[in-house]
């Protein structure tokens, strides 16, 4: 869809002033008095006015409609008419996020993948903002939102939007009461369309994809709920990971591993160190060690896979997996996530290095390397669809990490409904990734 840049006008009055094409394709002419929609406001009354100076991509609106709206200008957006014959304007798309005092991380970590989607979105026509929770004004139906400029961050009015993009930054941010009500309000808005809503636990995650052909890619996975797990575990498998349901970036993980002599090793990956338990009798000690931790947050017991390594160390496959504009999951970026020496750990926050698939999957498989990263990638885009089928919204982006096995077999290790957004790699890969997730707002919003 076309865009235009919308400025403001200089006489006063409630009015859009259109270049005489634009007006030809939208179906008015000079004179005409519509419903004018831009988010969730809707003004009556608004008189159209032709031009036949004005660039064809350009349009002009009265001060007093910018105000009453609200709407920031100028702004580069879309326009079309409604069934009904409105005037609608937009999309108004918004990034739902907490923010700080700090002006250098005004989003915590991911403020330079927000100020990216900003921009992008400007370039789009698809005017995005970044929403706090506490800048909704329910009773005004606006918002203050954040936008970011040659000057850095400001604060800007605008109308409750068109689509909310949610991107709390943490599950503990997520659960704030405040939060949860915002964003229930905002789903209950008339028109108003949120995607990626809230995190995705471990153990639903699991059984969302047992019931479909991802099942057969699973490590056998439990919910926690006795000391008998982790025994019964612990006897089958050589290597066990017990896992937090809601946790991420791989913290909090224990990894159980039995020697051939029968005894065993615990790790425990901490917030902010790794703890080593050897030569142990029983691996009982993890459930002691949870008890405590359990009241909060559950917990799955599961099998360890003998994945390949790369050059002697552990790696796994993220797929970053979006929709765009057609609305169908695509994989937008994939590349290898190699652990430190010595590590079990790939993140990269965790020391992690990101490597080509092609270069890892050909050091290992040789010619067959190609072949297997096809079937990772099939695999990414079964895990995403069958994701999406038992979510309670629309789905626009995942992460998915994905182990390959000494036969080349691909398995489900996780799957993120917010990846850490790194504005790092190469630029065309970049730009698709903040795109897609933009375009496809657009999409839910009508536009």
């Amino acid at each position: 869809m076309p865009t235009v840049l919308l400025r403001p006008a200089r006489e006063e009055g409630r009015y859009v002033l259109l270049p005489r094409a634009r007006a030809r394709v939208l179906g008015l002419k000079a004179g005409d008095r519509v419903v004018l929609q831009c988010g969730r406001s809707v003004l009556d009354g608004v008189q159209v006015v032709v031009s036949d100076r004005l660039p064809h991509r350009t349009a002009l609106m009265s001060w007093e409609l910018l105000r009453e709206l609200p709407l920031p200008a100028p702004i580069r957006l879309r326009m079309q008419r409604t069934e009904d014959g409105a005037l609608r304007i937009g999309p108004i798309v918004t990034v739902l996020a907490r923010s700080t005092r700090s002006r250098s991380q005004k989003f915590m970590n991911q403020t330079p993948y927000f100020a990216a989607l900003v921009r992008t979105g400007r370039r789009l026509g698809v005017p995005t903002f970044v929403l706090p929770p506490h800048g909704v004004d329910w009773e005004r139906r606006r918002a203050v939102a954040w936008r970011v400029g040659p000057a850095g961050w400001s604060r800007v009015p605008i109308p409750l939007p068109d689509v909310v993009y949610d991107r709390v930054q943490t599950r503990r941010l997520d659960l704030l009461p405040h939060t949860r009500q915002v964003k229930q309000r905002l789903t209950e808005q008339e028109g108003v369309k949120m995607f990626n809503t809230g995190f995705l636990d471990k153990w639903e995650t699991h059984k969302a994809l047992s019931g479909s052909d991802t099942e057969r890619l699973l490590p056998e996975t439990k919910l926690l709920t006795s000391r008998a797990d982790i025994l019964d575990f612990a006897r089958r498998y050589r290597t066990v990971y017990v896992k937090p349901a809601g946790g991420s970036l791989g913290k909090g993980i224990y990894v159980i591993q039995r020697s051939a002599r029968g005894r065993y090793r615990v790790i425990h990956y901490g917030s902010t160190r790794v703890r080593h338990l050897r030569n142990l009798r029983s691996p009982a000690i993890v459930w002691r060690r949870l008890q405590r931790k359990r009241r909060k947050r559950r917990y799955v017991v599961q099998q360890g896979i003998a994945f390949a390594r790369y050059r002697g160390r552990r790696f796994d496959l993220r797929l970053l997996m979006q929709k765009s504009g057609d609305g169908e999951w695509t994989v937008s970026a994939a590349y290898a996530r190699v652990a430190p020496p010595g590590s079990l750990r790939a993140n990269l926050d965790a020391g992690g290095k990101a490597v080509r698939c092609t270069r890892v999957l050909g050091h290992i498989f040789g010619r067959r390397g190609r072949r297997v990263l096809q079937r990772v990638l099939e695999t990414g885009l079964a895990v995403a669809r069958a994701i999406e089928a038992g979510a309670p919204g629309p789905m626009g982006e995942l992460g998915i990490d994905i182990g390959v096995d000494r036969t080349g077999r691909p398995w489900v290790i996780e799957a993120n409904s917010k990846p850490l957004r790194q504005m790092e790699g190469p630029k065309k890969r970049l730009r698709r990734t903040l795109r897609r997730p933009l375009l496809f707002a657009a999409r839910l919003a009508g536009f």
